[in-house]
Protein backbone atom coordinates (compact mmCIF):
# COMPACT_ATOMS: atom_id res chain seq x y z
CA UNK A 1 0.00 0.00 0.00
CA UNK A 2 1.41 3.38 -1.00
CA UNK A 3 0.22 5.38 2.00
CA UNK A 4 3.00 7.93 1.51
CA UNK A 5 1.81 8.70 -2.03
CA UNK A 6 -1.78 9.04 -0.86
CA UNK A 7 -0.80 11.42 1.91
CA UNK A 8 1.41 13.39 -0.47
CA UNK A 9 -1.50 13.86 -2.87
CA UNK A 10 -3.77 14.94 -0.02
CA UNK A 11 -1.19 17.46 1.19
CA UNK A 12 -0.84 18.80 -2.36
CA UNK A 13 -4.60 19.24 -2.63
CA UNK A 14 -4.77 21.06 0.69
CA UNK A 15 -1.90 23.34 -0.34
CA UNK A 16 -3.61 24.13 -3.64
CA UNK A 17 -6.86 24.93 -1.84
CA UNK A 18 -5.02 27.22 0.56
CA UNK A 19 -3.44 29.04 -2.38
CA UNK A 20 -6.82 29.36 -4.10
CA UNK A 21 -8.30 30.91 -0.99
Amino acid sequence: MTWGLYRNALNDTQKARNKND
